[in-house]
Order: structure tokens, then C-alpha cells, then sequence
């Protein structure tokens, strides 16, 4: 590919290191838009990991057509980046992640982005392991109409030390709680934050803008970390509300 259009935000160092980091993508669901903006960065290595289909409830905010209802979302989506990027090292993983998967792929890469469903176990097995290995976790949450972007570093507290707790469900909204406490959301989201929390809907809701603010947050992250610029990790968080727009 040619990334000269990058150059100008991008030095060619960095651009270079983007070409031969590793990174583990666990589920391509909101993944599957953070998948493509890693490609058109140009991360030439990288493995995508889920096992589930592609359904018409996800066509309004993941990286999929119509053509892809019911086929498998790793298998839709190397298609979609082999076309941008045919030199793209791609491995992709069809099935859901376990502790052992876990184990065996996160030892191998530089940075994971866990995009596995809250609330799935999983999410915190995945956690943990990064923690093991000392590896960059960025943890990606849809918040709305944006989204907010937690670090895990080797030198940041784990959750279930700071939370006190190996629960995956309290975990899950003891870090949301923390979020929208230590930000500055707008008085709507913090109006549906509350919604969700006293009437939680079967689904989560999840808009598309929200992963492309998540994938937005990821990127930038990332190319900050290449360049050793000093960034927010756990317990603090990245976020972005498009909603603060309203007076």
C-alpha cells in the first residue's frame, strides 16, 4: 500500500513500526471497524479472532453488507481487508476465545484490543493474561454517539485489584460507573447512562458512530505509544461524546 498521505501526521519512522507490530484483535464485532482503520494505518500484522456469524442486528454499527448475513464474521472480513491491503499478514482465529486461545496468541503479539463482549468471562480472562504478559491492552467501550477508550499498561493497576472483585459482571459496571464519573460526559448521555442502569435493555445498545469513535481512540493510541508520548492509562480513561455539541 502506499501510505504517503500519512507522512504528514505520521513520521516515517513510526509509519515503519506500524508495519511490524503484532496485534491481536478478540472479536470483530466493533472490531471489524477497528480492524479496517489498523489496515489503512498500516499494521501489516494481524490476527483476528471470533466465532460468531454475521447477523442483520449488526449491520447497523459493524463492518459488514448484506452480503455477509450468516457467514462468519473472521471469514467476511479478511476479504473486506486482504482487498485494501492484498500484503496484509492476516491470520484469523473462527471461534470464540477461551483461556487457552488467550494464552497462546496474546504471547505472541505487542498489543491486544479486547473488544469481546462485556458480558462474556472472557473479557477479563483476556485481562489478566495481558497483564501476565506484559502486554498493551486497549479496552474499547461504545458510549452513545462516541466512546471512551481504556489503557492497560504493564505499570496499571488490574481490575480486579483496584475493583476488588474477580466478578466479570461487577467488574463490567464498576468501570462503567467509573467512567462517567471521572468524565465530562453531556447531560444526555449521563440522562441515558442512568437509563441503562435502572432498565438495561435486553441488547446493549451500540450506534455505529460509537465505533468509529472507539477506532478513532485506538489508532491515535497506538501511534502514541510508537512515538513514547506520555499517555492516560487505568485508572484513568480516554473518551469522546459527540453530544457535548448541544448547549
Amino acid at each position: 500500500m502506499d501510505f504517503s498521505r500519512n507522512s504528514f501526521f505520521i513520521p516515517e519512522e513510526i509509519q515503519k513500526k506500524l508495519s511490524q507490530i503484532d496485534i491481536l484483535l478478540c472479536g470483530v464485532g466493533m472490531g471489524s471497524v477497528v480492524a479496517e482503520s489498523l489496515v489503512r494505518l498500516g499494521v501489516c500484522n494481524l490476527i483476528i479472532a471470533d466465532g460468531d456469524i454475521v447477523e442483520l442486528s449488526n449491520l447497523n454499527r459493524q463492518n459488514f453488507t448484506s452480503n455477509d448475513l450468516n457467514e462468519q464474521k473472521v471469514n467476511s472480513l479478511e476479504k473486506r481487508l486482504l482487498s485494501i491491503n492484498p500484503k496484509l499478514k492476516l491470520k484469523i482465529v473462527n471461534k470464540f476465545l477461551v483461556k487457552t486461545d488467550l494464552q497462546a496468541l496474546i504471547s505472541t503479539v505487542d498489543f491486544v484490543i479486547n473488544t469481546i463482549d462485556f458480558d462474556q468471562p472472557a473479557f477479563l480472562e483476556c485481562h489478566t493474561l495481558c497483564k501476565k504478559y506484559k502486554k498493551y491492552e486497549l479496552f474499547p467501550i461504545n458510549l452513545g454517539f462516541g466512546g471512551c477508550l481504556i489503557l492497560n499498561t504493564q505499570s496499571s493497576p488490574s481490575w480486579d485489584d483496584y475493583y476488588k472483585s474477580s466478578d466479570h459482571n461487577k467488574i463490567k459496571m464498576m468501570i462503567l460507573n467509573d467512567v462517567v464519573i471521572n468524565n465530562s460526559f453531556s447531560e444526555k448521555m449521563l440522562i441515558k447512562f442512568n437509563e441503562y442502569k435502572t432498565s438495561p435493555p435486553e441488547h446493549d445498545p451500540q450506534l455505529h458512530s460509537a465505533s468509529l469513535s472507539c477506532s478513532i481512540l485506538i489508532t491515535t493510541t497506538i501511534v502514541s505509544i510508537l512515538l513514547g508520548e506520555n499517555i492516560k492509562t487505568f485508572p484513568d480513561t480516554i473518551s469522546f461524546d459527540p453530544l457535548s455539541i448541544i448547549k
